[in-house]
């Protein structure tokens, strides 16, 4: 891990199993919260240690939810990341959710149109590029492919 303007720049996932876990503006208790987590998987893109505290993540920039969180109460989960995550737009209403990335995985059924944030990518040889879900990043079971994907 590189420093970083009093942190360490870093890239990985956290599962927050409670609903109230406070977002705040800055690293600490002593900073005002700016919402809650909610239940879910969240990408951690830099840690700072807090004196007399804890270590805090801030959640990374693609995320709806902006902040830092007391890692005390999220659970890495996994794998680190190793490409930064992105979006794409699915616009296409019947697109199969495969448990592997390929058609050789069994459907988990289709995914409503919407936007979505992608964490890892695997080409397929013979096949296309296909994209793992973050929302189905712990267990690595919720691929798309990307050719009916538009990437924002």
């Amino acid at each position: 891990m590189s420093s970083c303007m009093g942190g360490h720049k870093v890239l990985y996932l956290v599962r927050v199993d409670v609903d109230d876990l406070n977002i705040r503006v800055n690293p600490g208790t002593a900073n005002p919260s700016i919402g809650h987590t909610g239940k879910g998987i969240f990408i951690i893109e830099k840690e700072m240690p807090v004196p007399g505290e804890s270590v805090w993540g801030r959640l990374h920039r693609i995320s709806d939810k902006k902040g830092w969180i007391c890692l005390d109460h999220a659970r890495k989960i996994g794998w680190g990341l190793t490409m930064e995550p992105f979006r794409v737009k699915i616009s296409v209403p019947d697109l199969n959710l495969r448990k592997g990335a390929g058609t050789k995985y069994e459907s988990r059924g289709h995914i409503p149109m919407g936007v979505f944030t992608i964490v890892d990518v695997k080409d397929v040889p013979g096949e296309s590029r296909w994209g793992l879900l973050l929302s189905y990043a712990e267990k690595r079971n919720g691929w798309i492919c990307l050719d009916h994907a538009t990437r924002i």
